[in-house]
């Protein structure tokens, strides 16, 4: 039995049954949220004179920061990640991202050993051109809104790619091609 929807379902509860916190049980990007009956709220069934029911106090709104999920775009996410389709196309483009990577990997690689001369005078420097991968990698982690933009995240993915095959086609340009491909087949086979 998935015990996801009942965890889900009894932190709901938990967190409605709990009126002693002021945070709201549900946030939804733009500002508005669910919020507890609190000090202003008076019931429906109870009027006043003059045929008016005293306000509900306002609640602060709460900002989200930039590039954050509420918890209600979570819990959406979440109900269609359990959809098999949904699963399998996910899990689909991944899969064909990395082949991508490793297929480019490999060619820059090969192009690496079919030019030896270049690839002995970058093998110095290889550990720089595995150094300099960390930046594509750490833009995509921490702008996420450029990584999201559609030229732009892809470029970043193909600049790592770049990269760390120039930074491993040198590094390994001593070592025999038949060595490379068990290693590739190993990791492939993993």
């Amino acid at each position: 039995m998935n015990s996801r929807p009942l965890a889900l379902l009894l932190s709901v509860a938990a967190a409605a049954a709990d009126r002693s916190s002021s945070r709201p049980l549900l946030l939804v990007r733009g500002g508005a949220s669910s919020s507890y009956p609190g000090a202003g709220y008076v019931p429906p069934q109870r009027s006043y004179p003059g045929g008016g029911y005293v306000p509900v106090q306002q609640q602060p709104q709460q900002q989200q920061p930039a590039g954050t999920m509420s918890d209600a775009e979570r819990v959406y996410v979440a109900q269609q990640f359990a959809r098999p389709a949904v699963r399998r196309q996910f899990l689909a483009r991944v899969y064909s991202t990395v082949l991508v990577q490793v297929l480019l990997l490999a060619a820059i690689m090969a192009a690496l050993r079919g030019a030896p001369a270049v690839a002995y005078r970058l093998m110095p420097s290889a550990p720089a051109f595995l150094l300099l991968a960390t930046a594509p990698a750490l833009a995509i982690q921490f702008a996420p809104r450029l990584a999201e933009t559609p030229p732009y995240g892809h470029l970043l993915l193909a600049a790592f790619t770049a990269l760390t095959g120039v930074g491993i086609g040198a590094a390994t340009m001593p070592l025999p091609a038949d060595l490379l491909v068990r290693a590739a087949a190993a990791t492939a086979a993993a």
